[in-house]
């Protein structure tokens, strides 16, 4: 095992299982762009740092992240930041570790996948910073309706869907859209494909969240409307990943796409009927799996 796949496992077990599917280059781009999101999690999820120190981290990463930044200087930063750790999670103090790798793997890639990643990195870290600076000094956000919702959504996983499809036309020109129109609706089903993935967690994780003084669910949001909202994003979602599909698209990128989604799906069926917490168990992963593999070999829609 490599050190990417370590530390995406230790991270994140949907996309540990999702990213294999895709072929080199794409494997390795997707993956690595995958921990310097996660590093931004990371930070902004740091139940033991005040926002302040919050945003500071997320600045001075992003601030750090050029070619010119030595593996030194890194180590530095790095040690300062795992003093007194953001998180107790073994998973992320790894990864931290890991940063001066991370970094400095980035650079090793073509410039125009540097350029992508690190454009929608820096979205990301700047939207981040936004919230931060609402939070209350406990460290609670308190979102006030559904547009809020969708804007936190969109900055910490609707952004990923972008990056994902940048990096997907960088590398497959066939997949490329005809015309402006074209592409602005792919995009827009992108970031619907990402922030489905957030809303379902944020859903899953409110009960552990309100232990740990969060709360990404606006107080007078109706449950139903925003089991309204994921089911529109959903739509968008699916078609999303059938764009892919009728662009002819890779069987790896069907695949890690589409599982991601499935799962989505299936959590968020659990929480309509058991409440938040709810999840699906690793053998029910491992049929939709199987099923959507055999669906995307026979050319047949994976969802």
């Amino acid at each position: 095992m490599n050190k990417m796949d370590r530390l995406l496992i230790n991270t994140s077990r949907t996309f540990a299982m999702s990213i294999p599917f895709l072929e080199e280059p794409l494997r390795e781009e997707v993956g690595l762009a995958y921990l310097l999101f996660r590093i931004l999690d990371t930070f902004e999820d740091a139940e033991a740092w005040k926002p302040s120190k919050r945003i500071q981290a997320l600045q001075h990463f992003m601030a750090a992240l050029q070619p010119q930044t030595t593996e030194d200087q890194w180590k530095i930063a790095t040690a300062r930041w795992l003093e007194h750790p953001p998180s107790e999670h073994d998973g992320y103090k790894l990864l931290l570790s890991e940063i001066p790798w991370v970094a400095q793997s980035l650079f090793r890639f073509r410039e125009k996948v540097q350029h992508v990643i690190l454009l929608h990195t820096s979205r990301t870290a700047e939207g981040m910073i936004f919230f931060l600076r609402q939070m209350q000094p406990n460290g609670s956000l308190n979102l006030q309706d559904r547009s809020q919702l969708r804007k936190y959504c969109y900055t910490v996983a609707g952004i990923v869907g972008e990056l994902l499809t940048d990096l997907f036309l960088l590398e497959e020109k066939k997949m490329t859209p005809s015309t402006e129109a074209e592409r602005n609706k792919l995009f827009q089903q992108a970031a619907a494909f990402g922030e489905v993935l957030q809303i379902v967690n944020i859903l899953k994780d409110a009960t552990d969240d309100a232990k740990e003084g969060r709360s990404y669910l606006p107080e007078h949001l109706p449950i139903e409307e925003l089991f309204l909202m994921v089911s529109e994003d959903i739509v968008q979602a699916i078609q999303y990943i059938y764009t892919l599909q009728d662009k002819r698209a890779s069987d790896g990128i069907l695949a890690f796409t589409a599982l991601p989604l499935l799962i989505a799906q299936e959590t968020l069926d659990m929480l309509r009927s058991k409440g938040a917490g709810a999840k699906i168990g690793r053998a029910r992963v491992l049929t939709l799996f199987e099923e959507m593999e055999k669906k995307i070999k026979q050319g047949l829609r994976p969802l």
